[in-house]
């Protein structure tokens, strides 16, 4: 019988369990904190009384179940000592935090972000009826002459532009996260060649000699950040919704900067 080893079946091997153990044992306040602030999160979440019949409020509140899923995400990954799979899904997050503080701040920009979808249409109805493969198939079907003029009328009538990433992150104040995380974490992102020499090693020869695919345990930075983005995200929502101050969020937001503070002095 062939052992479940790490070498045979990777991160689904039953011997990849070890490696959370490996994780939490190097960081195990990283690892507390955010555990602790996910529970804050979802304790939160319920007070966050969204109306549907307020578009900002309804955004908001889903933007944010979708920053805490990535959270968590990122949480798990981290467990694996999947670092290069943290920064492709914490740049995901960012993009999220960028949109949901300014729909908590902006009154109007939900309708700019609405509006957003007619571009994303039109431009799926571009690419179908210049492509003639038949997996356009049926978006060629659906793209008759009316619903394309409808869409392009709607485009017109609104003066729908592309909300470009750099953009919002400049609208929302944090345009120092999207020229330093943003800009870093596109490597592995978009499979950099520098990005993929993590995954082997060669030798002076240049041959592979060996596959490299973790576990890598130098997440710190990437799942520190993260926390950063989601106690951010939670004073927009906080803020929006005329929430008071939360004791327990308070007291765990000072218990990191300490626990950073001294890190970074040792």
């Amino acid at each position: 019988m062939a052992i479940d080893s790490f070498d045979t079946n990777g991160f689904l091997s039953e011997e990849s369990k070890k490696i959370k153990e490996e994780a939490i044992q190097k960081f195990s306040s990283l690892f507390q904190h955010a555990y602790a602030l996910n529970k804050i999160a979802h304790r939160l979440k319920y007070l966050f009384k969204a109306n549907n019949a307020n578009a900002q409020q309804t955004l908001s509140v889903a933007v944010f179940i979708k920053i805490l899923n990535d959270f968590q995400s990122i949480v798990l990954l981290a467990e694996k000592g999947l670092r290069l799979q943290i920064e492709v899904l914490l740049r995901s997050m960012l993009e999220g935090v960028f949109i949901v503080k300014l729909l908590c701040e902006d009154k109007a920009f939900y309708r700019e972000y609405i509006s957003q979808d007619a571009l994303h249409r039109k431009k799926l109805i571009n690419v179908a009826c210049s492509n003639p493969h038949k997996i356009f198939e049926s978006t060629r079907n659906l793209a008759t002459e009316e619903f394309i003029k409808e869409i392009e009328d709607e485009i017109k009538e609104f003066s729908i532009q592309e909300l470009k990433i750099v953009k919002l992150a400049d609208r929302a104040g944090l345009l120092e996260l999207y020229d330093s995380v943003y800009r870093i974490t596109s490597g592995p992102t978009h499979a950099s060649a520098r990005s993929l020499n993590l995954y082997v090693k060669t030798n002076k020869n240049g041959e592979i000699t060996e596959f490299s695919p973790g576990p890598h345990m130098d997440f710190d930075t990437e799942v520190e950040t993260t926390i950063n983005l989601l106690v951010v995200t939670l004073e927009c929502l906080r803020k929006l919704f005329g929430l008071a101050e939360d004791r327990e969020l308070e007291e765990l937001v000072k218990q990191i900067i300490a626990d950073r503070t001294k890190r970074v002095e040792s």
